[in-house]
Order: C-alpha cells, then sequence, then structure tokens
C-alpha cells in the first residue's frame, strides 16, 4: 500500500489485501453457514430477498442446537426480563464510597430503560449477534447515537461485510466494512456531504432518480496516529472513522470515534478471526447430515421399494394404493426388491451422532430442567443451584469471552447515553480520580450462578463446618469463642453481593454503625432500668433502716 497516495486509494488497497488474508477463513464459514445457520449463507450479497436456495440440509440439529445456544444464552444472561448488569468504576476504592455507589446505581436505573427504548434486545440485533458468534465465531454489533430521537439504536453487519486486524497483543485495532446503500439511504446518511459523491450518484440524489439503486461503499476504522489529547475533532480522538465510496474512489467522510467497535470472537488463536462452535461441530454435522440424506433415501425404499416386474406387463404394470394387475402366470408376479435395509440401526447410528452435536453447543445444561422433568426426576433447590453451578462451569471459557465483548458494548452504550446528557453527572471525586472507563459486575443467572460456586461456596461450606463446634461450646456452656475468627459483616456482603441483591435494599456503613449505637444505647438503657427495678424490689427486704447519705437513700430519695 503506498502511502503517497490519496487516504481513499489507501483505503481501497487495503482493502483488497484484508479480503486476502481472510479469504481462507470464508470457505469454512460458507460451509458452517449452509449446514447450520442458513438464514446468514448469503456469502456474496448478491441473492434477491426470498430467494429460493438450492436444498443442502437433510438434518436441522446444528440449527436447533445454534438456535438453544443462542437462545439460552439470551435468556440466561442478557436478557430484558432479567436484571443483568451493575456499572462499576475500574478504581476498586471508588466503588466502596457510598456517594459513587449511589451515582452508579442511579446511572443503572437509566441505563436499563435505555436499553429497552433501543432496538438491543430486538431478535435481529442480540438474537443475530450471538448467533452469528456461535456459527463462525466473529460478530460486530455498531451501537450510536440516533440523532433526534433521544435513543441510541444498533446495527449488526453480516459477518461477510466485516474484515479485521490486530494489533502485537491480539486485540482487534482495525476494522474495514464493505457494504451497499441504496441512493435514498445515502441521502439521508450523507445529507451534508453530498457534494464528495461520484458524479452519478450526486446526479441520482439531485434528480431522484434510481433510488433504489445499490452503490458500494468502505468504512475504515483505525487508529489516529494524529492523536493530539485534548484537541478536539479528529486529532483529538484515538480512532478515525473514514467512509469511502468505492464507485469512483471517493473520500466522503472522516471523522473521529473515542472508542473501537465492539467484537466478539470466540475461541480466538492467533488470527484476527473467532472461530465458531459449528467449527468444531462440522464433522459431526456433515456426517449426520450425510446420514439425514441416507437414512430419508432408506425410509423411503422401505415404504416404496424398488419393484420386480415381468416384462410381459412393462408399462402396464399399476403400483399405486388399490391398484390392479392382472395375469395368468403366478410365477411372474409383481415383488418388491429386498435389499435388507436395517433402518433401526442406522437410527442408533444418528442418535448417536446427533447427541454429539447437541454436547458441543450445552444443549443439555440449557433444558436440564425440562430433561429432568420429561424423565420424571424430582430435584431438590440444592441439586437445581449445584446444576446451574456446573453449567455455568462448562460455559465458563465462552462466558468469559462473551461477557468480555459485553462490556465493550456496555462502555459504548454508558458513554452515549451519558454525553446525551440522559444520565446523572458523576460526583465531584469520579471526575477528579477516575480515569473514564466503565466495568460491568454481571448479575445475571449464569454468571450469578458460577460467582455462587466460586465466591460463595467457601463462605457457606466454612460456616457449615463450624456449626458442630458451636453446638458443642454451648453443651458444656462455653462462649461461642469460635465465630471470633469470622468477620460477619464482610462474609454477609460477599452472600448479598454474589446473589445480586440491589444496592438501595443495603445499610451504608455508617447506616449500619448508627443503627448499632442505637441499638447498644437502647440496651444500656434497659439494662439501667432493670436494675433499678432490682435495688428498688430489694429496698423493703433491707432488715435495718436505710442510712442516711447511702446509695439506697439516694435511690430511694430519688
Amino acid at each position: 500500500m503506498d502511502k503517497n497516495q490519496p487516504l481513499e486509494k489507501q483505503i481501497i488497497a487495503r482493502q483488497g489485501e484484508l479480503e486476502k488474508e481472510r479469504a481462507p477463513f470464508d470457505d469454512l464459514a460458507k460451509e458452517a453457514t449452509e449446514l447450520g445457520y442458513p438464514s446468514r449463507s448469503d456469502w456474496m450479497d448478491n441473492e434477491g430477498t426470498g430467494q429460493k436456495r438450492p436444498t443442502v440440509i437433510y438434518s436441522d440439529t446444528a440449527i436447533g442446537a445454534l438456535n438453544i445456544w443462542a437462545d439460552g444464552l439470551y435468556g440466561h444472561h442478557v436478557s430484558p426480563a432479567i436484571v443483568w448488569f451493575a456499572t462499576q468504576l475500574p478504581e476498586i476504592w471508588l466503588n466502596e464510597m457510598d456517594e459513587v455507589r449511589a451515582w452508579l446505581q442511579e446511572c443503572d436505573e437509566g441505563l436499563y430503560p435505555a436499553y429497552r427504548k433501543s432496538n438491543f434486545y430486538e431478535s435481529h440485533i442480540l438474537g443475530t449477534l450471538l448467533r452469528d458468534a456461535g456459527a463462525i465465531g466473529t460478530a460486530t454489533i455498531l451501537p450510536e447515537e440516533i440523532i433526534g430521537e433521544d435513543i441510541f439504536g444498533c446495527q449488526v453487519p453480516h459477518p461477510r461485510s466485516v474484515w479485521l486486524a490486530d494489533d502485537p497483543y491480539g486485540r482487534a485495532n482495525l476494522m474495514h466494512r464493505k457494504f451497499k446503500m441504496t441512493t435514498r439511504q445515502i441521502a439521508a446518511k450523507f445529507k451534508d456531504e453530498i457534494d464528495k459523491l461520484s458524479d452519478p450518484l450526486k446526479y441520482d440524489i439531485e434528480q431522484q432518480k434510481n433510488m433504489t439503486k445499490r452503490w458500494e461503499f468502505i468504512e475504515a476504522i483505525y487508529p489516529n496516529n494524529d492523536q493530539l489529547t485534548g484537541n478536539i475533532g479528529i486529532a483529538g480522538m484515538p480512532y478515525s472513522d473514514t467512509y469511502v465510496q468505492v464507485d469512483g474512489e471517493k473520500l466522503v467522510r472522516q471523522s473521529g470515534l473515542p472508542l473501537f467497535p465492539p467484537i466478539l470472537r470466540l475461541a480466538k488463536q492467533d488470527k484476527p478471526y473467532g472461530y465458531g462452535i459449528i467449527y468444531d461441530a462440522i464433522i459431526s454435522i456433515n456426517t449426520y447430515n450425510e446420514m439425514g440424506a441416507t437414512m430419508l433415501q432408506a425410509a423411503q425404499k422401505s415404504v416404496d421399494p424398488a419393484m420386480m416386474i415381468p416384462q410381459e406387463i412393462q408399462g402396464r404394470e399399476d403400483t399405486d394404493p388399490g391398484g390392479k394387475n392382472y395375469y395368468t402366470d403366478l410365477s411372474k408376479e409383481l415383488k418388491p426388491i429386498n435389499q435388507k435395509i436395517d433402518y433401526p440401526i442406522g437410527i442408533d447410528r444418528e442418535e448417536r451422532i446427533q447427541q454429539r452435536i447437541k454436547d458441543h453447543f450445552h444443549v443439555d445444561y440449557f433444558l436440564m430442567l425440562m430433561e429432568a422433568a420429561r424423565n420424571k426426576t424430582e430435584l431438590t433447590a440444592t441439586q437445581v443451584m449445584e446444576m446451574a453451578g456446573e453449567k455455568a462451569i462448562v460455559m465458563g471459557p465462552q462466558l468469559g469471552t462473551i461477557n468480555s465483548f459485553l462490556q465493550q458494548v456496555h462502555r459504548h452504550i454508558f458513554w452515549i447515553e451519558y454525553n446525551a446528557g440522559r444520565l446523572p453527572v458523576a460526583p465531584a471525586i469520579v471526575q477528579e480520580y477516575s480515569k473514564g472507563d466503565i466495568n460491568v459486575n454481571f448479575i445475571g443467572p449464569l454468571p450469578q450462578a458460577q460467582k455462587r460456586l466460586f465466591k460463595t461456596q467457601g463462605i457457606t461450606h466454612g460456616l457449615a463446618a463450624i456449626v458442630p463446634i458451636v453446638q458443642a461450646q454451648q453443651m458444656v456452656g462455653q462462649p461461642n469463642t469460635v465465630l471470633d475468627k469470622i468477620n460477619m459483616d464482610e462474609a454477609a456482603e460477599v452472600l448479598l453481593e454474589s446473589h445480586g441483591t440491589p444496592e438501595k435494599v443495603m445499610y451504608s456503613d455508617e447506616e449500619v454503625e448508627q443503627i448499632r449505637a442505637d441499638r447498644a444505647e437502647q440496651l444500656q438503657a434497659e439494662q439501667a432500668l432493670e436494675q433499678a427495678g432490682q435495688i428498688a424490689d430489694a429496698v423493703p427486704k433491707v432488715s435495718k433502716d436505710v442510712e442516711p447519705n447511702s446509695v439506697l437513700a439516694q435511690i430511694a430519695g430519688g
């Protein structure tokens, strides 16, 4: 790539390099989507809407497994029906301050409605994104403010249109997106840059002609090497965001971005692209698909076998239901050809391969309660929690990658909402000491199960283990000194946080101290009254007169 050329030519040349680098991945991605994700199997972007594709699928097991995996993550981890995140700062000491915790809680109260008002939870956004990741391992989401509507919106581009490159540490820092827009869409998106478009496109927009014609563009996002911290405009942003019209090689728009777009890459290795679950299961999926075609043929042969037909009646045989064939020689009757098809053996092998495909997607873990009900297995609450914890362990590697991605998404959305003035202003101490980053504490069912298993298991098991010692001390009349080894406040806080208890229902440290001080004062007053009553009761029982100036005389005299 010649850096002396104009920027638009450099971007188009770099696009060619990126396409060449990704080409080896494309064949596997095409095969994976054809077999397990047919709605994304258009990798040429030249099919008409609703166009029927050639049938290559003879079993939908992989499709169903991918759907359960994606829908299971949606429902158990990031759903509008659950509280699934709590915003935090990376500075732990700031998070422990009551003022900061209250502000973060107020931010979340504004963020949850913002998510719901946007298109984030819609099936063509979050559902498609999870399926992209599960099928081919790479998914991209582009959140942005919708000007004039006071909400943010998201796009999930087809994986065929996204090319990536990494920095030396394996982090994506360059993205090209090649896509097509109609004349009408271009007129709306680039209404302030019409004069920078190619002459034919400008003419169509001005004359309102060919409004459904599609034109090709490249959006290039890459590190801004001219970044100057504190400056306004492109130079003040860490990333450049450039649009180029391919037809005519026109530089249409150049701006800056504060954050790189969120990229989800499952099982990423040394290349810029992820490795989908379907890739791991492709051998079983292909085998099962071939078996599906073979079993379909076997079933057809079983119910409609090939026939042996006497030559004398060739063309006159009737093999339809209720058909009648007339002949005089019984040795020349119509007979099915017995091909000795062992259909049950084929079904058994088919079920084993089907289970292997489901295991790749952890289907049984998402449906464990339904399977238990189907098998009439009664589960206790403890067993259900342990099974959920087991599921969290198995999902751990994938969940970690997905959480890192969702943290990127949440960071984008937080700053979109904050900069739009829809979130409360940060306290002065946050503005002074925070680096401006945002973390997420995931508190949905899946991460909660993981935290309960690892974070609280030591506490709950430890407390259960010392119960016999406490009971033994009580039996022999000793004080429960063993409990002095445990900081009950810290243990309670860890347990409450791991179960996602809202901040607003927990007292602050200062409030707890005041409650305890009031309780101690009340207890002291009650003890004083009780002692005074005991002394008063004892006064009439004294055998001699009360001596002047004694303690009893003072009490009796008030």
